[in-house]
């Protein structure tokens, strides 16, 4: 799959499916596109689906800063649509992704249909900051391995590490071929990130899905978005935890094709 130049920066993309719509679809912080395979199988029959790696992810090239700034983040979709002849995107996005799907809602409204944000925030809170805080004293101290360690608990919830054991070392293996100064400078991003008073101008119609288990952006987060988005509806995921599209495709992905497609959202 090939590579776009937006000038400063070459972006990696995947697009499958035909429709006649598109569904951008954003990963969280330390994913890349080869994590959507599920979702590719259940949105391509019915949408056209866009897979990007954002700046400081997977095979999108890293530009050397210490920050990269959410609103920039929002501004490289744009122009990558752009490139693309996409004028206008649904979006899914989880974690990392929801936040620069809010400032791309924000900045590029006409661009945007619908949007759906999986185990996302509206700003970072004194919690976020001191994760943010081990997370980077755990890379400090032992690399990819201790941070790796360190989230896996924030990750995902207990059902799907019970589950999934026998996959963690695939899963570690995989982090440590991420670079780890694209993902600080990302991190450092969020850092800077509060829309609280901005939701109210989010005018795509709005879906948030959240993991009932979910520690790192728990409930009270989902019910803070739900709260400042005109309409928007919330649902929660038994039994997952902060990956809930990974956790579990199959409740995620109906809710979202549903909702995609306009048609009731199932129970």
């Amino acid at each position: 799959m090939p590579h776009i130049d937006l000038g400063d920066i070459k972006y990696y993309y995947e697009i499958h499916g035909e429709g006649a719509e598109t569904i951008t679809i954003l990963s969280g912080l330390t994913m890349s596109t080869v994590a959507w395979a599920t979702q590719v199988k259940d949105f391509s029959p019915h949408f056209r689906v866009l897979l990007v790696d954002l700046r400081g992810q997977g095979q999108t090239e890293r530009s050397d800063e210490e920050k990269y700034p959410l609103s920039r983040q929002a501004d490289d979709l744009a122009r990558l649509l752009d490139k693309l002849d996409i004028g206008r995107t649904h979006l899914f996005a989880l974690s990392y992704g929801g936040i620069v799907a809010q400032y791309f809602a924000l900045q590029y409204p006409d661009r945007l249909g619908k949007l759906v944000l999986a185990d996302t925030v509206a700003w970072s809170d004194e919690v976020m900051r001191a994760l943010h805080e081990a997370a980077v004293m755990a890379w400090d101290t032992g690399g990819t391995r201790l941070r790796f360690r360190f989230m896996l608990p924030f990750t995902f919830g207990a059902n799907f590490l019970r589950l999934a054991a026998p996959l963690l070392p695939t899963l570690e293996q995989a982090a440590e071929a991420i670079p780890w100064p694209g993902t600080k400078a990302m991190m450092v991003g969020v850092l800077d990130h509060d829309l609280r008073e901005r939701l109210k101008d989010i005018r795509a119609e709005t879906l948030l899905i959240f993991g009932e288990e979910d520690l790192f952006t728990p409930l009270h987060h989902a019910r803070r978005l739900q709260a400042g988005i005109p309409g928007a509806i919330l649902r929660v995921i038994p039994g997952v935890g902060h990956a809930s599209p990974l956790e579990n495709p199959p409740a995620v992905d109906r809710l979202a094709l549903a909702f995609f497609r306009g048609e009731p959202l199932p129970d």
